[in-house]
């Protein structure tokens, strides 16, 4: 979120127990986030309003319940993180492997990126060069795209439209062959998307709209 110290955003561990839901630590970021993802090996996928990309290891305190529910701040940098920048914003990011990420842009296209090489980010992350996506995939949304979702495995991608529609693909490239109309495009569309996809084949696809709606489709 925002409200950083310095202008930034701040990202906050929370401790979930019978005793309630209370704030563990806290890091603060370059800018403030505008979506956040788990990523493989308990790790974290957030973007910033700067257009960067960090994936980012879960802080130690975490792992530790004598820590105690006490707000500690700990350093961008202890986390490990590893950067890109994107031309704008992300509206979502979304990964099912370590190395590469989905981000849904402004603009209703879905790009696949690579996180590249582990190494330590320089200390002006808007100095990072603009990475270029290895794929662009271009969901059928009348009014743009709203929402999206990866399966597990990384096969499939699910997206949600403005217009109310949900559509389904391959998440590597290729057309979006299944298009269905499940939400009202005047309250605003598809807001959330989740994704599972199973071993046998069959997929599950849950969508909630921005009327208030939530659906689950097989």
């Amino acid at each position: 979120g925002g409200g950083g110290p310095s202008g930034g955003g701040t990202l906050v561990w929370l401790t979930i127990s019978d005793a309630g839901i209370a704030p563990l630590c806290a890091c603060e970021l370059a800018a403030p986030a505008t979506t956040l993802s788990w990523a493989p090996g308990t790790r974290l996928l957030v973007g910033l309003c700067s257009g960067v990309v960090a994936q980012l290891a879960l802080p130690d305190a975490v792992g530790h319940p004598d820590a105690g529910h006490g707000l500690t701040r700990v350093a961008f940098a202890t986390l490990l993180p590893r950067c890109v920048r994107l031309l704008s914003a992300p509206a979502a990011v979304a990964c099912s492997d370590a190395n590469t990420f989905h981000a849904l842009g402004a603009d209703g296209i879905v790009r696949v990126y690579s996180l590249g090489a582990e190494a330590p980010p320089p200390d002006n992350l808007d100095t990072l060069a603009v990475t270029v996506p290895a794929v662009e995939l271009s969901p059928r949304h009348a009014k743009g795209t709203g929402a999206m979702a990866l399966s597990a495995d990384g096969r499939l991608l699910a997206t949600g439209g403005q217009d109310g529609t949900v559509a389904l693909g391959a998440a590597a490239g290729g057309s979006f062959d299944s298009l269905a109309q499940l939400h009202s495009s005047t309250a605003g569309g598809v807001v959330a998307l989740a994704l599972l996809a199973s071993p046998d084949g069959s997929v599950a696809i849950a969508s909630a709209g921005a009327g208030g709606l939530l659906f689950v489709s097989e």
